[in-house]
């Protein structure tokens, strides 16, 4: 419910403060008193996209501040999911500035406009001429059957089931679409791993092979270094005799020179052991074959060639462009065995769709019948007594966001008219009666939030203008409505009466809003029936009018 609007520096509105109570409030004025401009400052508050050539003083900031009543628990998981202070008087506020600076607040929280937006749309509905051409949408239509018959439960759950589905359709042809290209390459990877395969990468040393076969093409030249150094420590006066000559021939028993000779005799040793692994390496060398060879140059040769096709420097590249490759087949695999897990729960979810569909379809029907009947008795009450209203049903073949339904409205105000879509077969003064008849069972079957009227009863007058009024007070019995009016047959029915002025001080004009006590109805009633100058009849008739009206504050 909305307890308190202040703005201040907003068209007309230098600064304001309207205080609203619950059940039906009535606010009229001239035209261009300023009623427009109080419409344009709720709208900015509850976060629709500013008009800077509303700011009144362009070196000042224009702020609009609504005080809000939230009652229900629902409202603190609103607030917990988007980290705010839950407060049942909710202060939302909308600063801008003439710069383009724009700032919003919830209970002084710094808040993005579309989270402002989200908390306005569910506590407040502007109800304007706009929202009676939204009747003629069969989107709308069938959202309003839903409301109605309560489907629109179910609809939710479908809706997040259905938004489920189509991810998983996305998924499914991202999924065939990447199979399709990697199927397209598969023959080129498997052709790469057969032939990098053939290199045994897991088996052979490159490096250890590469240094056999310089071994062998060296076998020679290696074989006679080998005889050398044999020969230079082995044979009679070679360097292992002339250590140990040496060692001999040492006699002298001095601490130093014993040291000396203990190294050259250790020497020796060293020496000798060289000239055996010299020897044992002799030993162990064969001659090699050509075939050999061959066979030691061809695989070099083609890990070479795998080297230089892949534009590696290593073996150990080579084994990981290898295992890419063997990566990519498994991926294939992969995807494959993915693309069942998820077409399989697509056809799942599918199913729980058709089932869910079916449901809400038969509540739709199963509510049309009571729906229709309450709709016409209400169009009944607004004198149009020969209205007939009806839903009809299409099946989809394939389901839709709401289902597997297409629904239309049907309406005729002729008796013996048959009853045709109503965007062909409605008038603007119909589709507002209409509105209204159907805002009127929604009220009694649903919590709506608080409603304004801008203007609903346009086109119509005496006793229709009565019956419009009593029904919008008997909204008021269970919500907070408001309504803009310029029928002092509606202005009657509230129970609170808000006039709007405009008036001009110092060359500058200004709009002001009054609460009326109930001379003050009885004046602007008056007012509203006769012109600027208010006779006696008037008067008298304003009176009558507010009668029986329990609420004469």
């Amino acid at each position: 419910m909305l307890k308190q609007l202040h703005v201040k520096n907003f068209a007309l509105i230098e600064d304001a403060a309207i205080h609203l109570s619950n059940g039906f409030t009535v606010i009229t004025g001239e035209t261009g008193s300023g009623k427009s401009i109080l419409l344009g400052a709720l709208k900015l508050v509850l976060g629709e996209r500013a008009d800077y050539s509303v700011i009144r003083d362009k070196d000042k900031k224009t702020v609009v501040e609504a005080v809000i009543e939230l009652q229900d628990e629902q409202w603190q998981i609103f607030f917990d999911e988007n980290d705010l202070d839950f407060l049942q008087e909710t202060i939302v506020r909308r600063e801008i500035q003439s710069t383009g600076k724009s700032r919003s607040f919830i209970n002084d929280t710094p808040v993005s406009l579309a989270l402002l937006k989200q908390l306005g749309d569910r506590v407040l509905h502007i109800h304007s001429q706009h929202h009676t051409i939204n009747l003629r949408d069969r989107s709308f239509q069938l959202e309003l059957l839903d409301i109605i018959s309560g489907a629109h439960l179910k609809v939710k759950d479908y809706q997040l089931l259905f938004e489920e589905h189509k991810k998983l359709s996305k998924a499914i042809d991202e999924l065939k679409t990447r199979i399709s290209e990697n199927r397209k390459s598969k023959d080129f990877n498997l052709f790469q791993i057969e032939e990098l395969s053939r290199l045994e990468l897991d088996k052979i040393n490159y490096k250890d092979l590469s240094e056999q076969y310089n071994r062998i093409t060296q076998q020679e030249e290696i074989q006679f270094a080998l005889n050398q150094i044999v020969k230079s420590i082995d044979l009679e006066n070679g360097l292992y005799d002339n250590l140990m000559s040496l060692v001999r021939a040492i006699k002298v028993n001095d601490k130093k020179v014993l040291e000396l000779t203990e190294r050259i005799n250790a020497a020796a040793i060293e020496v000798s052991d060289i000239a055996l692994c010299a020897n044992d390496e002799l030993q162990r060398m064969e001659e090699a074959s050509e075939e050999h060879l061959l066979t030691l140059r061809e695989k070099l040769d083609f890990f070479n060639a795998m080297l230089f096709k892949h534009n590696a420097l290593s073996q150990e590249e080579l084994v990981a462009i290898y295992v890419g490759f063997q990566s990519s087949i498994q991926e294939d695999e992969n995807l494959e065995e993915e693309l069942k897990q998820v077409e399989k729960k697509s056809a799942s979810i599918l199913l729980e769709l058709q089932e869910l569909a079916n449901i809400i379809s038969q509540t739709r029907k199963q509510a049309v019948g009571k729906t229709q009947e309450l709709l016409i008795q209400t169009l009944a009450t607004l004198k149009m007594k020969d209205a007939l209203v009806q839903f009809e049903f299409e099946h989809l073949e394939d389901l839709n966001k709401t289902g597997m339904d297409a629904v239309r409205l049907l309406f005729t105000s002729n008796k013996g008219v048959a009853p045709q879509p109503v965007d062909k077969s409605a008038s603007g003064g119909e589709l507002s009666r209409l509105m209204l008849s159907i805002q009127y069972v929604l009220s009694g079957l649903v919590k709506l939030p608080t409603v304004i009227f801008d203007e609903i009863d346009t086109g119509v007058s005496g006793e229709v203008a009565q019956k419009i009024g009593q029904l919008l007070k008997s909204m008021g019995a269970n919500m907070q409505i408001i309504a803009i009016t310029h029928l002092p047959q509606v202005a009657s029915q509230g129970r609170q009466h808000i006039k709007v002025v405009k008036e001009v001080l110092d060359a500058k004009s200004y709009s002001a809003f009054k609460i009326l006590d109930y001379a003050g109805r009885v004046d602007e009633i008056a007012q509203m029936m006769s012109g600027e100058v208010i006779n006696e009849a008037a008067r008298q008739t304003a009176a009558k009018l507010l009668e029986e009206d329990e609420y004469r504050t």
